[in-house]
């Protein structure tokens, strides 16, 4: 068991806070904050399991390896203490890809720093996961760029001070990057135009004011099939919502796919520093096999819209049928 008093985080990105943060919820809208949620409430369950089987698969079987996986990602969870679902390794890598995911859908992209944990002998016994904002390409190389009065990241923050430094040049041996899939980038430029969607129609109080705020919603969302929680269901037909209902389908499935490609560039980092070998895999979880096969049979009439929901809902999936 590794012991997190007797251990020190060899790190070279500054901690800090800003409190105009670009990921700040304060700046998502109603309809942003809505398909967020329904992006990153289903994209991996939070106990880290379907059907009491863990969605994660390591491909080692050593438990101090598990144990150290989980050591390191742990540290990048926001509030651990108040969760009280199950501690494992899935549990706590499908926390972590959930909440890579909202901010994936907020900037387009998301950056760590892998970084080393230290004993008392100066040896490598861990890694930890950091997350890393405002990156910039300079002169190949990458630097953090620290905000004007931003206040280092302390214990207490009353006794926080200003920074001097400006930028800090990271290695790339420790920086992982993920994107959203190619496809999909612009989503965080209409997830703005949203806004600006809302904020235009509420200075109204017009039905047909309304009606166009529903087709300028399904248009924005449409590359990702967003059903905007069945609001504006009664302008299409039901093939297209359950196409639709496919295509957000799709969406999430790159986007978990995504996800795992960037825990496994984590993983060999890690493993390079700590000296282990161990790659992540996702079962039980939609595939895009899985959804082309959808495709056809709603195209063949063969699949009702009810049967299409527990199919795909991570929380009924697997009751009656196994899916891999």
């Amino acid at each position: 068991m590794i012991n997190k008093s007797e251990i020190i985080t060899d790190r070279v990105s500054i901690p800090y806070h800003n409190y105009s943060d670009r990921n700040s919820p304060s700046q998502v809208n109603y309809y942003s904050h809505m398909l967020i949620e329904d992006v990153c409430r289903y994209l991996f369950p939070v106990d880290g399991c379907i059907n009491h089987s863990p969605v994660f698969k390591l491909s080692s079987d050593n438990d101090s390896i598990s144990e150290l996986i989980q050591f390191g990602f742990d540290d990048h969870l926001y509030h651990r203490e108040y969760d009280n679902s199950e501690h494992s390794l899935s549990s706590c890598l499908s926390k972590f890809g959930n909440q890579t995911a909202y901010r994936l859908l907020l900037s387009g992209r998301e950056m760590f720093e892998v970084a080393r944990n230290l004993d008392d002998l100066d040896r490598v016994v861990a890694f930890s996961v950091l997350n890393l904002d405002y990156l910039r390409v300079f002169l190949g190389f990458t630097w953090q760029t620290i905000p004007k009065n931003t206040l280092a990241e302390v214990a207490h923050r009353e006794s926080s001070q200003p920074f001097k430094r400006r930028r800090v040049r990271i290695p790339h041996d420790r920086i992982v990057r993920i994107r959203l899939p190619r496809e999909y980038r612009r989503i965080p430029i209409g997830l703005q135009s949203l806004r600006r969607v809302e904020n235009s129609v509420y200075s109204y109080d017009s039905e047909e004011l309304w009606g166009a705020e529903q087709r300028a919603v399904a248009s924005v969302t449409q590359s990702v099939g967003w059903n905007c929680r069945w609001l504006h269901d009664d302008m299409i037909t039901q093939y297209y919502m359950m196409h639709r209902f496919l295509q957000f389908e799709e969406f999430k499935a790159k986007l978990r796919q995504a996800v795992v490609d960037g825990i496994n560039q984590i993983l060999e980092i890690a493993g390079a520093h700590v000296k282990f070998k161990a790659k992540l895999s996702v079962h039980h979880l939609p595939t895009l096999t899985e959804i082309a096969v959808s495709r056809e049979d709603l195209i063949d009439g063969q699949i009702e819209f009810n049967q299409m929901m527990d199919q795909y809902s991570i929380y009924r999936r697997g009751r009656s049928t196994s899916h891999e």
